[in-house]
C-alpha cells in the first residue's frame, strides 16, 4: 500500500450532488508517478482512491488531500504464451528496431534519461483488460526492473512502471489489425506521446509509414514523423540488406536524420577504422624505414666525401714536402 499527500489543484471544479464544494467524500481518480490526470471518473480509472481532509470550495484555496495506492494483484494475468504471433519481416523489423536503440541511443543523445525498450511484449493498461502487443513500445525516464522473472515485470504495467510508454509502433501485417481504429484510440485514451503505424505492403492507403503525436486525448498526424522531439528520436524509411535480406525498412535516426547504427554496422565501422588504422601505421612505419633509409645513406655519402677530403688533404701534404 502507497500512502500520500497532495493538494487538489485550484481551478478543478467538482460538481457532486447539491454541493458547490466538496467534504468527505471519496474522489477516484487516474495517478501516474504522482502526476494528476484529472477528468470524470471511469471504471478502468478506478486505481487510487482519495480522500478529502478539509473542506474547501474548489474555485478558491485547494484542499488537502490524501492518498492510497494498492499495487493490483496480477497473478491472473497472461504475460506470455505458446502462440506464434509474428511473420519473419515484423520478426526482424522488431529486432532491428531495439538492436539500434540499444547499440547507439546514447547518452547525449537522450540527454542522460534511462530508458527501456521492448518488442513483441505485453503492454497492461489496467489489471481488468488483456494486454495489447505492440510490435516496439519505448519509454523514457525509466529502468529496467532488478527482477524480470517476477510476474508483474514480465510485461509492461503501467502502474509498475509509473508511465505509459512514450512511442509505441505497430507493423501492419497480411490483414488489418485495428490499428487505425481500436488500438489508435486506446493507445490516445492511455497517454501514449507517439503513436507510429508501420504499414510496409500500403494496406491502409499509399503512405507505408505514419506517426501520431498525442495532443489532449487525440492523436494528431505529424507531417514529417523523422523526429519525435518529445522522445528525442526520430523514424526514417530505409532500403537495405538486414539478415541477408533486402527489404525498405523503418529505423531510428537522429536529430539531424541520421541512421542510428546496428550493432553489426558497429562492429564492421570499429573493424573498418581499425584497418585503416593499421593501414596507415603500416604506411607511416614504411615511410619511417624510408627516410630511416635516406637518412644512412646520406650520412655514407657524407663519411664517403669526409674520406675522400682527408685522402685529398693528405696527398697535398705529401705533395708539399717532396717540393
Amino acid at each position: 500500500m502507497l500512502r500520500g499527500e497532495t493538494h487538489l489543484p485550484s481551478f478543478i471544479n467538482l460538481q457532486y450532488p447539491g454541493k458547490s464544494f466538496v467534504t468527505a467524500w471519496e474522489i477516484v481518480i487516474n495517478i501516474w508517478s504522482l502526476r494528476w490526470r484529472w477528468g470524470k471518473p471511469r471504471e478502468r480509472d478506478t486505481l487510487c482512491y482519495i480522500h478529502l481532509m478539509e473542506e474547501s470550495p474548489a474555485t478558491m484555496e485547494p484542499a488537502k488531500l490524501t492518498f492510497e495506492f494498492e499495487e493490483p494483484d496480477v497473478s491472473h494475468l497472461i504475460t506470455e504464451d505458446d502462440e506464434p504471433v509474428d511473420n519473419p519481416f515484423s520478426e526482424k523489423q522488431q529486432r532491428m528496431l531495439a538492436d539500434s536503440l540499444h547499440a547507439s541511443w546514447t547518452k547525449e543523445m537522450r540527454e542522460g534519461r534511462p530508458f527501456v525498450a521492448f518488442a513483441n511484449v505485453g503492454l497492461f493498461f489496467v489489471p481488468k483488460n488483456p494486454a495489447l502487443v505492440p510490435d516496439v513500445q519505448v519509454s523514457l525516464d525509466v529502468e529496467l526492473p532488478e527482477d524480470l522473472w517476477e510476474k508483474k515485470n514480465r510485461s509492461y504495467m503501467t502502474w509498475v512502471y509509473g508511465k505509459p510508454p512514450d512511442i509505441v509502433l505497430e507493423i501492419v501485417s497480411n490483414t488489418k489489425g485495428g490499428e487505425t481504429d481500436r488500438k489508435f484510440k486506446t493507445y490516445a485514451e492511455q497517454g501514449v506521446a507517439y503513436y507510429i503505424i508501420y504499414d510496409p505492403q500500403t494496406i491502409y492507403g499509399s503512405r507505408p509509414l505514419r506517426a501520431y503525436e498525442l495532443h489532449g486525448r487525440t492523436y494528431v498526424e505529424m507531417l514529417e514523423p523523422s523526429w519525435l522531439p518529445g522522445a528525442l528520436i526520430g523514424l526514417k524509411l530505409w532500403e537495405g540488406v538486414y539478415e541477408d535480406y533486402k527489404a525498405v525498412w523503418i529505423r531510428w535516426c537522429d536529430r539531424q536524420g541520421q541512421l542510428l547504427p546496428l550493432a553489426r554496422e558497429q562492429v564492421e565501422r570499429a573493424t573498418k577504422q581499425a584497418e585503416e588504422a593499421t593501414k596507415q601505421a603500416e604506411e607511416a612505419t614504411r615511410r619511417a624505414e624510408e627516410a630511416k633509409k635516406q637518412l644512412e645513406e646520406r650520412a655514407k655519402q657524407v663519411q664517403d666525401a669526409e674520406d675522400r677530403a682527408a685522402r685529398l688533404e693528405a696527398r697535398l701534404k705529401e705533395l708539399g714536402e717532396e717540393v
